[in-house]
């Protein structure tokens, strides 16, 4: 294994995104953004972002090295989640407060609209960004601290689970434990609170709240062994102004350590790779 770049692949709808000759650059600007595989790795599923328009999810065929179909999914998805039953995938669609749910047999989209604070369209804050899996299986998308919405992909139905983080949330992972790890990134909107990471059982409600030096894009559990103590890793690549160049891993104690990493780390995962020989 190399770990080199083997292909660069246009989308499906590049040339519609991409004339030629044109550079695009920004939070608005037309491309990738979510990604996720589906669980036995024949597809890829990516979310292309056209603004202001409705984006499309586009399915990669990894043994034909091609994207090969797609589906219309809602406004800047920046998340994409993949059952790990292989029934659906799942859009989180910020700017038009749905989440897109597409069955990966048909391709056909159910969209479920989840704005917890009401719908203020462009304007407002109350959106959603990321979202995780539970271990019931619902996908569970933080709102600015002040509540989480737990969405059942079978049935559509929503559960909320009051908050106390009060800080606009961006990403959040699945904790082995179950409880669920959101990254504040401080006071906008009907959020008034400093930037934190959160950790909030969605079984009852209880919720630890760790306060943060610095606003964080997304978050990954990061566990050694797989019977052992894990830590979140949140990535100091936020989007908006106050991001940095680094990590910080935070143990579910509320023990805090920051690792400098250059080129503002946007999105953080966790992955075993195999060894490469010398």
């Amino acid at each position: 294994m190399s770990r080199e770049r083997t292909a660069l692949l246009p989308f499906l709808h590049d040339a519609q995104l991409h004339p030629p000759g044109s550079d695009a650059f920004g939070e608005y600007r037309d491309g990738g953004l979510g990604i996720a595989v589906s669980p036995d790795g024949t597809r890829v599923y990516v979310a292309v972002h056209r603004w202001p328009d409705p984006a499309w999810l586009e399915v990669f065929d990894v043994a034909q090295g091609a994207f090969t179909a797609s589906a219309d999914v809602g406004v800047r998805p920046f998340d994409v989640l993949a059952d790990p039953e292989g029934e659906w995938v799942a859009t989180v669609d910020h700017d038009s407060y749905t989440v897109s749910l597409v069955d990966t047999a048909t391709l056909e989209v159910e969209q479920v609209e989840i704005a917890p604070f009401g719908n203020f369209g462009f304007a407002g804050w109350e959106k959603p960004h990321y979202a995780s899996l539970t271990d019931d299986g619902r996908i569970a998308l933080p709102y600015q601290g002040l509540v989480t919405v737990l969405l059942d992909p079978a049935t559509g139905e929503t559960q909320r689970v009051e908050a106390s983080a009060n800080s606009h949330q961006h990403g959040v992972a699945t904790a082995p434990d179950g409880r669920l790890v959101a990254a504040g990134t401080g006071p906008f909107g009907t959020a008034t609170g400093g930037t934190n990471v959160s950790f909030l059982d969605p079984s009852d409600g209880d919720e630890v709240v760790v306060p943060l030096a610095h606003p964080h894009e997304t978050v990954a559990i990061w566990q050694p062994d797989a019977d052992g103590a894990w830590e979140a890793v949140l990535a100091g690549g936020f989007t908006r102004d106050g991001w940095w160049d680094g990590l910080t891993l935070v143990e579910p104690s509320g023990s805090i350590r920051e690792v400098p990493l250059e080129g503002r780390p946007q999105h953080v995962i966790s992955a075993t790779l195999p060894a490469v020989a010398p």
